[in-house]
């Protein structure tokens, strides 16, 4: 028969306001279970009267372990809330609990909940989250646009390219606010990425946050993340279980991650993005906020310092919106190379916009046809020298009826063309023709 003394106490904590918990001993692999005020020496006593029995003990050889109760009871009260697992709140617990959305940009990017920066490729991810992390390091606005509520501290961890584009990058984004690049602090890089499927790279990345205080990591892309389990990138299990382990790390480290990730192949350009549009099973479900981009229009090898983009953002908390963004970059072999000149204006802003400058190009390709055709008819009838009729004119032109008519009604109207009467064979009166002015 076990001692007494080899008895082992565990008692659970608190799940709501009642004083009573579960306390369990085990006794030589036999265990009992009972749910009492473990502070109560009256319900210890009743407990240790049925362990009694269960383990076959004598009773007044379990009274030591009235203190090991107590002790137990006092260790979980003294853990914190945090570190207890399971931790279940009544709903006076959960009303009472002090919670606020800790905002870094306005109604833009929060703390604490996971974030999906997604477009195609050459859609700007890296340079719009690079400005994400130095915005908020120099407490300065995001793309120029959203307000930055305080400075945060963040470490971005850039798998493509290396650091020569992403030194390209920050020198840019920071001359764009106004700063060389030795300015920003509280802005750290690292040209590596982890691997969602190894412990250590994980514990390191969470060692590397804690090291520079940051409150946000970045992770730039995910699918080199997910290397080593391409198998499992589209089984919502297994990629939530990587997933899940990146989150972890980040937030036993006190920091928010956001992975930026493609589109896939499908998704069409021009339509406003969604989160179904990101790649891979299980990262939209993972997207506790989301920043999606997608071009307006197929990228442009020969001009391609210009980007026209659409842009939706939205969180569980609740904020969502549409923007578009209008980026300038520049070439290198520009005068100046290469700078940073981001524009965020609103859906309907921007659309008014876009319609008015398509119907200034419509009115300006309207009037240089116009302006064409009426330098043809001007040649038309100096060719011609004497006064001719117009359905001559128009033939000798060249030009389509509807054109014809529009130019030589302006030529008219600006005095260019002078009326004259014109005699034709079998007719025995004058016809109306027409010839240049004397100051056409």
């Amino acid at each position: 028969m076990p001692a007494v003394s080899d008895v082992s106490v565990t008692v659970e904590p608190s799940n709501g306001r009642t004083p009573r918990r579960v306390v369990k001993l085990l006794c030589g692999g036999v265990e009992h279970v009972d749910t009492i005020d473990p502070l109560s020496g009256f319900e210890r006593d009743k407990l240790l009267d049925r362990a009694a029995q269960r383990f076959g003990q004598p009773r007044h050889l379990m009274g030591c372990l009235h203190d090991a109760i107590v002790k137990a009871a006092q260790r979980v009260d003294a853990q914190p809330e945090a570190q207890r697992p399971f931790r279940c709140y009544s709903m006076q617990e959960l009303d009472d609990l002090d919670l606020s959305a800790d905002y870094i940009f306005r109604n833009a990017l929060v703390v604490g909940s996971p974030g999906v920066i997604g477009a195609r490729e050459k859609s700007l991810k890296t340079g719009i989250a690079l400005d994400c992390g130095i915005s908020m390091a120099t407490f300065t606005s995001w793309l120029g646009h959203f307000e930055c509520i305080r400075a945060a501290r963040s470490v971005y961890f850039v798998g493509e390219g290396g650091l020569l584009p992403a030194r390209d990058w920050c020198r840019r984004i920071a001359k764009s606010k106004g700063l060389p690049l030795p300015e920003v602090a509280g802005f750290f890089l690292c040209d590596e990425v982890p691997s969602l499927n190894s412990d250590s790279d994980l514990a390191t990345v969470a060692q590397r946050i804690r090291d520079y205080e940051a409150e946000f990591a970045f992770f730039d892309p995910l699918y080199l993340m997910l290397a080593d389990q391409a198998a499992g990138a589209s089984n919502v299990y297994a990629m939530g279980t990587m997933l899940g382990r990146m989150l972890k790390a980040c937030r036993e480290a006190h920091a928010t991650p956001i992975v930026l990730h493609h589109f896939k192949k499908s998704q069409p350009i021009g339509q406003a993005p969604e989160l179904s549009d990101l790649s891979q099973a299980g990262v939209a479900e993972f997207a506790g906020q989301w920043w999606l981009l997608n071009r307006q229009r197929p990228y442009d090898e020969e001009n391609p310092g210009e980007h026209d983009l659409i842009v939706r953002l939205g969180s569980r908390m609740g904020f969502s919106s549409k923007w578009m963004l209008h980026a300038e970059e520049g070439t290198l072999d520009a005068p100046g190379g290469r700078y940073w000149r981001p524009q965020v204006s609103a859906m309907a802003e921007a659309r008014a916009h876009q319609k008015a400058q398509r119907e200034a190009t419509r009115e300006q390709q309207q009037a240089d046809r116009l302006r064409t055709c009426k330098e043809k008819i001007v040649r038309t009838m100096a060719r011609l020298k004497v006064a001719t009729m117009k359905t001559r004119i128009r033939d000798e032109s060249g030009l389509f009826d509807k054109d014809f008519r529009l130019a030589f009604a302006a030529l008219l109207e600006e005095g260019s063309i002078a009326t004259d009467e014109v005699y034709v064979s079998n007719h025995k009166k004058p016809s109306l023709g027409y010839r240049l002015a004397e100051n056409a």
